[in-house]
């Protein structure tokens, strides 16, 4: 058809160097392969085309990955999540013609281990600042501690991860990290310690299912972190009680299950973000956090003694609210006609009704 020819027209006159500029842009080898091979033109530029970011498909193998890695060198960021398929033979050639990658994905890579990622991790150790290993539970990643430039490190589930491990990242590197995901670590104080000791700048700290982390460590720990922004404690059924101030903090998020208590006599005026759920906080410091901090966007409350008058006063309190979660909430108080499912146009309907 003439929009076809048109458009093949369109590619073919469009300079080279214009074209790999474009496939420089796209991550995805699927992509390359489609816009590749529309014609001859096409093909000479995506092989030219100076491509600094891929992200395979769960699906590659591991002889698509060798080539890929083969065609385009120097890769800056690379992500190979869920690629089960590879070889160690692929992690060696990544390191071979890619010497300088600053970021680097492999979560839920179930084929990597010890053997195979020391290597490349010692010899990313000055380029690498972000690196996301999550859920890769037969490595523990020793070489990481040779990493002095991270900004941000993901090792969530990663079960294998030694506590000495990251005493000594943490001591060592510079002083840049920004974000830290230890989720699910069996990590005791001395290693919060390490961190808020040698790594004081952290803006986000996840440590979600940490049962080892007490109250005291968490404490400790949030005198050290004045410029923290982001604290995840949900499942941290060890820690009772948030007494340091988070002068800095606008997302909070605790919470376990029904069995979990936690008190808040924190200093927090900056919370946009705030998780609550199944914690059985008490009315009073649901009411307190929620009148120190007009500013909230975002509640999550489900499963919490939250009082209906509470819920009142956060509406009120809170004009920029967008997301409210009351899901399970049991107090008596609560009427029944509230519709918990849509909480902010209930609490609207209540409030108008008693103005009228």
């Amino acid at each position: 058809s003439s929009s076809s020819s048109s458009s093949t027209c369109w590619l073919t006159y469009l300079p080279s160097e214009l074209l790999g500029l474009a496939f420089s842009y796209l991550s995805c080898p699927v992509d390359f392969t489609i816009f590749g091979f529309l014609n001859k033109h096409c093909h000479t530029a995506m092989l030219q085309a100076d491509v600094m970011t891929v992200a395979l498909p769960a699906s590659t193998s591991a002889e698509a990955a060798l080539s890929l890695f083969r065609q385009w060198k120097g890769l800056s960021r690379v992500s190979m999540d869920n690629c089960n398929q590879l070889t160690s033979e692929v992690i060696r050639e990544l390191g071979v013609t890619s010497p300088l990658v600053q970021h680097l994905s492999m979560t839920d890579a179930w084929f990597l281990n010890d053997l195979n990622m020391n290597g490349l991790v010692h010899q990313y150790r000055d380029t690498l600042i972000s690196v996301d290993f999550a859920r890769c539970q037969r490595a523990s990643f020793p070489a990481i501690s040779l990493c002095q430039n991270l900004i941000s490190i993901r090792l969530a589930r990663c079960m294998k991860v030694r506590e000495k491990t990251l005493e000594t990242l943490f001591r060592n590197a510079k002083p840049v990290l920004k974000e830290v995901d230890l989720s699910a670590l069996n990590i005791t104080g001395v290693t919060l310690l390490s961190l808020g000791r040698f790594q004081p700048q952290v803006e986000s700290l996840k440590l979600m299912g940490c049962c080892y982390i007490n109250s005291a460590d968490i404490n400790r720990y949030l005198e050290l972190a004045t410029a923290l922004r982001e604290l995840n404690l949900v499942g941290c059924t060890s820690i009772q009680h948030l007494a340091a101030p988070l002068p800095s903090c606008v997302s909070l998020h605790l919470g376990a299950g029904s069995s979990s208590s936690c008190k808040v006599s924190s200093l927090c005026e900056n919370l946009q973000q705030l998780t609550l759920a199944w914690c059985t906080i008490s009315d009073t410091d649901i009411l307190r956090l929620v009148l120190a901090n007009p500013q909230l966007t975002s509640v999550n409350l489900s499963g919490s003694p939250v009082s209906f008058d509470t819920l009142i006063t956060l509406y009120k309190r809170c004009p920029l609210l967008r997301h409210l979660d009351v899901q399970s909430c049991r107090h008596v108080s609560i009427p029944r006609s509230f519709k918990k499912a849509d909480p902010l146009r209930s609490l609207a309907d209540h409030v108008n009704e008693r103005s009228d």
